[in-house]
Protein backbone atom coordinates (compact mmCIF):
# COMPACT_ATOMS: atom_id res chain seq x y z
CA UNK A 1 0.00 0.00 0.00
CA UNK A 2 1.67 3.38 -0.53
CA UNK A 3 0.33 7.21 -0.24
CA UNK A 4 1.25 10.16 -2.42
CA UNK A 5 2.42 13.04 -0.10
CA UNK A 6 2.02 16.78 -1.84
CA UNK A 7 5.04 19.10 -1.68
CA UNK A 8 5.53 22.18 -3.21
CA UNK A 9 8.54 23.47 -4.33
CA UNK A 10 9.61 26.67 -6.06
CA UNK A 11 10.93 26.72 -9.20
CA UNK A 12 11.64 30.02 -10.19
CA UNK A 13 11.36 32.75 -7.16
CA UNK A 14 10.18 36.01 -9.75
CA UNK A 15 7.69 33.99 -12.11
CA UNK A 16 6.17 32.56 -8.49
CA UNK A 17 4.90 29.18 -10.16
CA UNK A 18 4.27 26.32 -7.64
CA UNK A 19 4.63 22.82 -9.30
CA UNK A 20 3.35 19.68 -7.30
CA UNK A 21 6.21 17.18 -6.89
CA UNK A 22 4.56 13.89 -6.02
CA UNK A 23 7.04 11.35 -3.51
CA UNK A 24 5.62 7.89 -2.81
CA UNK A 25 5.08 7.22 1.05
CA UNK A 26 4.74 3.37 1.78
CA UNK A 27 2.87 1.75 4.82
CA UNK A 28 3.40 -1.55 5.62
CA UNK A 29 0.93 -3.97 7.16
CA UNK A 30 2.80 -3.66 10.46
CA UNK A 31 3.19 -0.32 11.10
CA UNK A 32 -0.55 -0.08 9.89
CA UNK A 33 -1.57 -2.25 12.29
CA UNK A 34 0.00 -0.46 14.77
CA UNK A 35 -1.26 3.00 14.44
CA UNK A 36 -4.81 1.27 14.26
CA UNK A 37 -4.13 -0.42 17.80
CA UNK A 38 -2.28 3.31 19.06
CA UNK A 39 -5.81 5.29 17.53
CA UNK A 40 -7.73 2.76 19.49
CA UNK A 41 -6.42 2.61 22.70
CA UNK A 42 -6.17 6.42 22.25
CA UNK A 43 -9.97 6.39 22.37
CA UNK A 44 -9.96 3.71 25.06
CA UNK A 45 -8.14 6.48 27.38
CA UNK A 46 -10.49 9.19 26.73
CA UNK A 47 -13.32 6.87 26.98
CA UNK A 48 -12.03 5.73 30.72
CA UNK A 49 -11.11 9.47 31.38
CA UNK A 50 -14.98 10.77 30.67
CA UNK A 51 -16.16 7.51 32.68
CA UNK A 52 -14.10 8.25 35.36
CA UNK A 53 -15.40 11.83 35.63
CA UNK A 54 -18.92 11.09 35.43
CA UNK A 55 -18.72 8.53 38.27
CA UNK A 56 -17.37 11.10 40.13
CA UNK A 57 -19.55 13.57 39.09
CA UNK A 58 -22.59 10.73 40.27
CA UNK A 59 -20.89 10.01 43.72
CA UNK A 60 -20.82 13.54 44.20
CA UNK A 61 -24.16 14.01 43.54
CA UNK A 62 -25.12 11.39 45.83
CA UNK A 63 -23.41 12.27 48.53
CA UNK A 64 -24.68 16.44 47.97
CA UNK A 65 -28.18 14.81 48.19
CA UNK A 66 -27.85 13.04 50.77
CA UNK A 67 -26.71 15.87 52.49
CA UNK A 68 -29.62 18.38 51.42
CA UNK A 69 -31.66 15.79 52.54
CA UNK A 70 -30.29 15.89 56.03
CA UNK A 71 -30.35 19.72 55.74
CA UNK A 72 -34.07 19.29 55.15
CA UNK A 73 -35.04 17.36 57.86
CA UNK A 74 -33.11 19.44 60.62
CA UNK A 75 -34.81 22.61 59.04
CA UNK A 76 -38.08 20.63 59.69
CA UNK A 77 -37.00 19.84 63.40
CA UNK A 78 -36.03 23.26 64.08
CA UNK A 79 -39.23 24.66 62.88
CA UNK A 80 -41.65 22.39 64.88
CA UNK A 81 -38.97 23.24 67.62
CA UNK A 82 -39.65 27.16 67.04
CA UNK A 83 -43.45 26.53 66.35
CA UNK A 84 -43.75 24.76 69.62
CA UNK A 85 -41.43 27.57 72.04
CA UNK A 86 -43.92 30.40 70.31
CA UNK A 87 -47.12 28.30 71.43
CA UNK A 88 -48.97 30.17 73.84
CA UNK A 89 -49.46 27.53 76.36
CA UNK A 90 -45.58 26.56 76.43
CA UNK A 91 -45.10 30.39 76.79
CA UNK A 92 -47.74 30.15 79.96
CA UNK A 93 -45.80 27.29 81.58
CA UNK A 94 -42.60 28.14 81.01
CA UNK A 95 -39.71 28.26 83.84
CA UNK A 96 -38.55 31.59 82.92
CA UNK A 97 -42.19 33.24 83.05
CA UNK A 98 -42.82 31.33 86.21
CA UNK A 99 -39.86 33.20 88.01
CA UNK A 100 -40.60 36.50 86.72
CA UNK A 101 -42.54 39.13 89.34
CA UNK A 102 -45.30 41.86 88.35
CA UNK A 103 -43.68 45.49 88.37
CA UNK A 104 -45.04 47.37 90.94
CA UNK A 105 -43.77 51.34 90.31
CA UNK A 106 -42.08 52.64 86.92
CA UNK A 107 -40.12 55.64 86.30
CA UNK A 108 -38.90 56.41 83.15
CA UNK A 109 -35.81 57.77 82.87
CA UNK A 110 -37.14 61.16 80.54
CA UNK A 111 -40.37 61.55 80.18
CA UNK A 112 -39.91 61.24 76.11
CA UNK A 113 -38.19 58.12 76.58
CA UNK A 114 -39.25 54.70 76.14
CA UNK A 115 -36.41 53.26 78.76
CA UNK A 116 -37.85 52.34 82.42
CA UNK A 117 -36.08 50.95 85.41
CA UNK A 118 -37.53 49.47 88.42
CA UNK A 119 -36.40 50.57 91.88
Amino acid sequence: MSFYIHTHSRINKTAKRIITVLSPFFVGRISLSFMLMLFIAMIGVVYMVNFNSNATMGYQLTRLEYERDSLKTIKEQQNINLSRSQSLEYIRTSSKVAGMVPVQQVEYVSPDSNIAYNQ
